[in-house]
């Protein structure tokens, strides 16, 4: 199998769990439901990745490299301070938040 092909896979599984941590939250979302989302088997994934919490850490990182590529087109693109403090305010607040089921199932009871 080439490259490309395990690392298109390896990202379609980050990008799948992402959508679903976000809108179910961690607790509810299950390595069996992602496989079913992406039509591959849990195997496949658990090839990628040795459990669900190494999924998430990736998930996590992923979310904040894409973060970190915005902040940076934003601060770019910006032709003065002020501008790109209004730019960052603006997409803040447009972008997709996680669900509260999300942030109440981060911490451990």
């Amino acid at each position: 199998m080439s490259k490309f092909l395990i690392m298109e896979a390896r990202e379609r599984v980050i990008l799948k769990s992402i959508d679903l941590f976000t809108q179910y939250g961690i607790r509810q979302v299950t390595m069996d439901q992602i496989a079913s989302e992406l039509g591959m088997s849990k195997r496949t994934i658990y090839e990628h990745f040795r459990d669900k919490d190494t999924l998430l850490r990736e998930c996590l990182e992923t979310m904040n490299m894409q973060h970190t590529v915005e902040v940076n087109e934003i601060l770019a693109g910006a032709s003065n301070v002020i501008e790109a403090l209004y730019r960052l305010g603006s997409t803040v607040k447009i972008r997709k938040r996680p669900s509260t089921a999300f942030s109440s199932t981060t911490s451990k009871n």
